[in-house]
């Protein structure tokens, strides 16, 4: 998937999305979202 759709539905979900990126490591993408 495409990052702006991602965005797009956890915007529409009231979620976060946290990023968290290391030289050597790579990134990692957490998303969130909040229980109904």
């Amino acid at each position: 998937m495409g990052l702006s759709v991602v965005q797009k539905t956890v915007d529409r979900h009231r979620g976060k999305i946290n990023v968290t990126s290391h030289v050597d490591e790579g990134t990692a993408f957490v998303l969130r979202f909040p229980v109904l």
